[in-house]
């Protein structure tokens, strides 16, 4: 059987064992075809970025938090108090526990060092 030189060059060397075509290469190994990344449109905006200067660049940072910040789902001030409440009380609970364990632990330890056999 003879190949012509014009099919042995548009075909490449794939893996014929234990490997399926994913959705971006088709089975041509590992490097995509399809670009993750539009390059010309980042540099487009890096320029953009670089003609404006820092007042204005501040006023739309600032400009674009705000609007950000107005988004956001805010815990009404009531339940936010009884969130606090329960974690104050928590780590009370927790550093009186705490407290109790150290002691007795304290108290064994030296009861064991205090004897003499």
């Amino acid at each position: 059987m003879e190949f012509s030189n014009d099919i042995l060059n548009l075909s490449r060397a794939v893996a014929l064992i234990g490997r399926a075509p994913d959705s971006k290469s088709d089975g041509w190994g590992f490097e995509s075809l399809l670009p993750c990344q539009n390059y010309n449109r980042k540099e487009k905006m890096a320029k953009e970025k670089n003609n404006v200067n820092i007042v204005d660049r501040s006023k739309m940072f600032i400009n674009e938090v705000w609007l950000e910040l107005q988004k956001v789902n805010w815990t009404p001030r009531r339940q936010l108090f009884q969130a606090t409440k329960v974690v104050i009380a928590g780590t009370f609970i927790l550093a009186i526990y705490l407290f109790l364990t150290d002691t007795a632990f304290s108290a064994i330890l030296q009861w064991f060092l205090n004897l003499r056999l």
